[in-house]
């Protein structure tokens, strides 16, 4: 299990390594380029086409357990059925969804309800066409992607839906070190989810599965009835992280907030999302590999590893969080080359719930994967009552820094606190000794690497990019690292240390 979790991870590790080379990269030379303005339209549109994910509706996550549970059960015949399906799925999901786009272009009169600064109602148009068929293409992408989850190959998966990801920062990099247009640009990303998104994909599985036939088949009206009871609360899963993110963007649009305030906020939440988002894919990882147990009903397993791997979590996260809560704005500086960009009260709105949030990602991706995902929907629909009308109210009077409050107070509420609580009435055991350990590692974490991160900054300063790189690396030896080996379960540690002594890299005495 540890080395498929471990395999998992560090693919997952390296499409969140391509995913923030996109947003790090990219954002730094538009910011540049076009300035924070124009990048604010730039983004305002995107997070408008990122809506369209929502109607995705969890269908991949669906897909993506029959896969694993036919396999697991040795049912070729099966497997193959729900292939055809889901690409029949897809493709009326997909036409229905172009549908939609062409009809709020037509009817919807964006100019009226949002502010673009730099961007005429022909360029907007354009390149929302283009956003959206990129998005709709990555969606029906799904009815094909979990079928690695589904043959026990998650991080090959991973890994080949990555190298869409790469080509684009690639070629839109390449073109707007070019002085590209917006309108340029955004078609890059159209093709490249053609080409190297579905092209590649494709090539791969008809290689790898060369007994699996890709050609839709109609569901029986059984069939859809058990998609719809099963799907809806994995459309909630899908559609409430979606709406978590774009929607901030687009409310500090509509109150009319400047490009400079919406840019600081999106740079902040980049920063704190990738703390996050480590831990979110290791806990992905336990999940898949928990998840074949708990469909075979090996539940009494479960408590004592959600234990060891909430605590690790929590640790990990809280590392994370305390080198951004010392490097955060020197970060911020650096990549957008505006030192006045920094918001400390955006940034410490956007951190905090993280010692709430990181103990409960085991328990959600464990449910998710388990076939349970009512919990978590119940959660989502939670977080998004309280968060997003809370952020509009909260914009007025605060701005950015408002926005992230309600944010703040919707993910500690639903989260933090609500999912836990009926997450382990379906798992077992006792949440608060668990939540305990956790909050306890989050903090000692957090504590030591802040500490650390603040002496290398004061010694050393970070006043260029070089620099900078340097000062990280000695905070991630002396800070990140130790925090991280504390935290490790200590029956992990050990079949650390005997792998390492397996292949002689040094010497343990025994």
């Amino acid at each position: 299990m540890l080395r498929r979790v471990s395999a998992s991870f560090s693919a997952q590790l390296w499409s969140l390594s391509v995913s923030l080379a996109d947003r790090v990269i990219l954002v730094a030379i538009l910011l540049r380029v076009w300035g924070a303005e124009a990048y604010a339209d730039w983004a305002t549109l995107f997070a408008m086409a990122g809506l369209i994910s929502m109607g995705e509706m969890g269908l991949n996550i669906y897909f993506g357990n029959q896969w694993q549970r036919t396999y697991a059960q040795k049912n070729e015949a099966e497997f193959q059925r729900f292939i055809g399906i889901s690409l029949w799925v897809y493709g009326v999901l997909g036409v229905s969804l172009a549908a939609l786009v062409t009809g709020l272009v037509w009817f919807g009169d964006l100019a009226s309800h949002f502010n673009f600064h730099t961007l005429n109602a022909s360029a907007y148009i354009t390149i929302f066409l283009l956003f959206s068929g990129a998005q709709i293409l990555r969606i029906m992408r799904g009815s094909i992607s979990q079928i690695y989850r589904g043959r026990g190959q998650y991080a090959t998966g991973i890994m080949i839906d990555s190298v869409a990801l790469s080509s684009s920062i690639f070629f839109a990099v390449t073109a707007a070190l070019m002085g590209a247009s917006p309108i340029v640009i955004a078609a890059i990303y159209f093709l490249n989810d053609l080409i190297s998104g579905w092209g590649v994909m494709m090539l791969d599985l008809h290689r790898r599965f060369k007994r699996l036939r890709f050609w839709p088949l109609r569901p029986t009206l059984k069939e859809i009835k058990h998609i719809i009871d099963h799907g809806k609360w994995y459309a909630l899963l899908q559609g409430v992280p979606i709406a978590w993110l774009q929607g901030p963007v687009l409310i500090i649009n509509l109150i009319g907030l400047g490009g400079m305030s919406l840019v600081g906020f999106l740079l902040a939440r980049t920063l704190v999302n990738f703390a996050r988002q480590v831990s979110e894919m290791l806990a992905r990882s336990v999940g898949v590999e928990v998840a074949s147990a708990f469909h075979l009903e090996k539940k009494d397993q479960l408590a004592s590893r959600l234990s060891i791997f909430g605590r690790f979590l929590s640790g990990l996260n809280g590392g994370i969080i305390g080198g951004l809560m010392i490097f955060g704005s020197t970060v911020i500086a650096l990549w957008s080359g505006k030192s006045d960009i920094y918001n400390a009260w955006v940034f410490f709105w956007l951190l905090g719930p993280s010692v709430f949030i990181a103990p409960a990602l085991p328990i959600k991706n464990v449910l998710m994967l388990g076939n349970l995902p009512r919990p978590v929907g119940l959660a989502s629909v939670l977080q998004i009552l309280i968060g997003l009308p809370l952020s509009y109210g909260l914009a007025q009077l605060y701005g950015a820094a408002g926005v992230a409050a309600a944010l703040a107070i919707g993910e500690v509420i639903a989260l933090g606190l609500f999912l836990p609580f009926i997450g382990f009435h379906h798992i077992g055991g006792g949440y608060l000794k668990y939540f305990t350990k956790c909050v306890s590692a989050f903090t000692l974490s957090c504590s030591w690497c802040a500490l650390v991160a603040w002496l290398v900054l004061y010694i050393l300063g970070a006043n260029s990019f070089l620099m900078f790189i340097f000062t990280g690396a000695l905070w991630g030896v002396f800070g990140f690292l130790p925090a991280l080996f504390i935290s490790t379960p200590k029956d992990i540690r050990l079949q650390i240390f005997g792998k390492i002594k397996k292949v002689g890299l040094f010497r343990i005495r025994d």
